[in-house]
């Protein structure tokens, strides 16, 4: 009897050690990719500089930014108007992030890194003003290729937020601005 349990507990752990060997989903609600875990490094970075607070990560607008940079991808168009058409907080209010607060969304086209769009939005005085208005302070990140989108919220739904567990370990040092040739940006 003692050998069938130490038999099943091995299993067990193998079974939870093979589990963590396999990568999460890159866009997995909840599971940043490398850009996007870099790019909340640097927004986060770049509030701290400017006496703000970092912007948690919250699930409801992961998955409508999610579904917005796919949603762009898949039917190839770049607007704040969903291929559905509703605007970024209409579309947030049906992702469930429906409370009465302030609210904004970053779109942009043609970058592939999180530095890139970083730099890209920090260029763009109302993609700007999104990243450090300290109203703001949950966001979602979403980015399928080079369509990339932000949702940012001024409410923390206190049941269903999440910080990242484990933040970048390198941020990037941006010493030039990287443009590529033709990046596209909107902001509302």
């Amino acid at each position: 009897m003692r050998w069938l349990f130490l038999g099943a507990a091995i299993v067990v752990l193998i079974g939870i050690g093979l589990g963590l060997l396999v990568a999460p989903k890159q866009n997995e609600v909840g599971v940043l990719d490398n850009e996007e875990e870099v790019f909340l490094g640097l927004i986060n970075n770049y509030r701290a500089e400017n006496g703000l607070n970092p912007l948690v990560l919250t699930p409801l607008l992961e998955e409508a930014a999610q579904w917005m940079s796919e949603d762009m991808k898949k039917k190839e168009y770049f607007s704040h108007t969903d291929s559905q058409g509703r605007d970024p907080f209409q579309r947030m209010k049906a992702f469930g992030y429906n409370f009465n607060t302030w609210k904004g969304e970053n779109l942009a086209y043609g970058v592939l890194t999180g530095k890139d769009a970083f730099v890209l939005w920090k260029e763009s005085p109302g993609h700007n003003a999104n990243m450090l208005n300290p109203q703001f302070i949950v966001m979602g990140i979403g980015k399928e290729e080079e369509y990339w989108t932000t949702d940012f919220g001024g409410y923390v739904p206190v049941s269903s937020t999440f910080i990242p567990t484990s933040p970048p370990t390198e941020v990037p040092v941006i010493t030039e601005v990287p443009i590529p040739a033709t990046p596209i940006c909107t902001c509302e």
